[in-house]
């Protein structure tokens, strides 16, 4: 299955409300592998968020933030750090990718 969904430059994401794409845990996942270069999540509803990707200052501090968060981690020896590429499992059921973890 091919589906494409150009983000429009005045819009930073597209939402699909929930149901409209039923997709199995599967399906998302191989949905979300075949769109890398964009930030796609799942709130605890069903609706499905397709966000275009970061500016370069957001980058920019994203990537501060990480790297503090890196640092922490290898100090403290018991801890992992992961960037926002990394989707995170809500409890809720909600499938999100925090700018780091």
């Amino acid at each position: 299955m091919q589906l494409t969904i150009p983000i429009p430059e005045c819009q930073n994401a597209v939402r699909f409300p929930a149901g409209m794409l039923n997709w199995s845990e599967d399906e998302f996942f191989h949905f979300c592998q075949a769109n890398r270069d964009l930030r796609i999540e799942r709130s605890p509803s069903g609706e499905i968020i397709v966000m275009s990707p970061a500016g370069g200052y957001a980058s920019f501090q994203s990537g501060r933030v990480f790297s503090q968060l890196g640092v922490w981690a290898i100090k403290d020896g018991s801890r992992v750090a992961f960037d926002s590429s990394a989707g995170v499992r809500l409890p809720n059921g909600a499938m999100q990718f925090p700018d780091a973890a």
